[in-house]
C-alpha cells in the first residue's frame, strides 16, 4: 500500500512513545483512514505484533474491504482503531537489464 511507512519500536523510540512493544506508523497512505503518523500499532485482530512484517502479513491476510480492528497508542494513549482493509496492489515486475554485447572475435 502505497504511501504505508512503518517502523520496529527500539527502546529509544519506545521511551518516546511510551511503549516497549509495537510498530510505529512513520506514515500512512491515503487508503488507511483512521491511522496516523506517531501511531503505534501493539495489535491487529487482537493478536501483538513486534514488527513492521507482522502487520503487513496481517493486512496481507485478509480480504480487501474486510474491516479490520487495531489497537494503537496515540499521544501515549490507547485508542481502538477500525481501517478497511485496502486492495493490494501487485508489485511491477522489473525485468532485468539486457546483456552487454558480446565482444567481437579476434582473429
Amino acid at each position: 500500500w502505497q504511501g504505508l511507512n512503518l517502523a520496529s519500536i527500539d527502546s529509544s523510540l519506545g521511551r518516546y512513545f511510551g511503549t516497549e512493544k509495537g510498530v510505529l506508523v512513520v506514515s500512512n497512505g491515503p487508503e488507511l483512514k483512521g491511522l496516523q503518523s506517531g501511531d503505534v500499532i501493539q495489535r491487529v485482530a487482537g493478536s501483538e505484533v513486534e514488527s513492521p512484517r507482522e502487520v503487513m502479513r496481517a493486512l496481507r491476510d485478509k480480504q480487501a474491504g474486510t474491516q479490520l480492528k487495531l489497537e494503537v497508542l496515540r499521544d501515549r494513549k490507547p485508542v481502538a482503531v477500525t481501517i478497511t482493509v485496502p486492495k493490494s496492489e501487485p508489485l511491477p515486475f522489473m525485468a532485468p537489464p539486457p546483456a552487454p554485447p558480446a565482444k567481437p572475435a579476434s582473429r
